[in-house]
């Protein structure tokens, strides 16, 4: 079974050896590109294997705060401020609110945009927990470790593995074999990430009504029952 960066490295190995002349293919050379491959995979969507919550503190009349440390750019999905969610708009959005006059604002809502969170209203007392939600950049994967897809989903980890040979097949002058298996990768990691789409939408949203039962027979009008269990 394939778990670890060792796995896959061997995997791949094996592999090349059979298709084409390996006396090509150094173990530095696979190895490299075993951990690009694997990047690669990770990068591809927003894994929730990835997502991670971290606290800092607000500072009086301060409305901006850098990224927790090992946050990806562009991936905050919650900010809660002292208890109070604020919700995320775009960054050109918040700052029309931001700076609306009339009437004044009075919602509260936050932003990201680079590495920054931004929020509004802007803080008026300093010591406030921030508590934010988004995806950390996972470390280096070390040879022994696990990928973040040995606990999810083990397909993940065959997915790496076509990538990585359809690098090296490439560099064979293999192109044709190369871009099958990267066909066959991407395809693999987009049917992970659609299961995992779909059993998140199976949780039922708590302002969200269940069943909508439409009247077909002109009678009582029932379309505002909702079925709640």
């Amino acid at each position: 079974m394939i778990n670890t960066l060792h796995d896959i490295v061997a995997e791949v190995t094996n592999r090349i050896g059979i298709t084409t002349s390996s006396t090509y293919f150094t173990p530095t050379k696979i190895n490299s590109v075993c951990i690009d491959a694997y990047n690669w995979a990770v990068a591809l969507y927003q894994w929730p294997m990835l997502e991670i919550a971290k606290t800092t503190t607000t500072v009086a009349t301060q409305y901006y705060y850098d990224y927790p440390d090992g946050f990806m750019t562009d991936s905050v999905s919650r900010v809660i401020m002292d208890g109070d969610k604020y919700e995320l708009k775009a960054f050109d959005d918040f700052l029309d609110y931001k700076y609306q006059t009339t009437p004044v604002p009075t919602g509260k809502i936050a932003a990201d945009y680079g590495k920054q969170i931004f929020i509004y209203p802007t803080p008026t007392q300093s010591g406030l927990n921030i508590h934010i939600w988004g995806l950390e950049m996972p470390d280096q994967l070390t040879e022994n470790e696990d990928t973040i897809f040995t606990d999810s989903d083990i397909m993940g980890n065959e997915a790496v593995v076509k990538k990585a040979l359809s690098v090296l097949l490439a560099q064979a002058n293999r192109k044709q074999e190369g871009q099958a298996e990267e066909a066959e990768a991407i395809a693999m990691l987009a049917n992970i990430y659609s299961k995992i789409l779909k059993r998140q939408a199976k949780y039922t949203r708590l302002d969200k009504q269940m069943f909508d039962v439409p009247d077909f027979f002109g009678e009582e009008d029932v379309s505002e029952i909702i079925g709640n269990f």
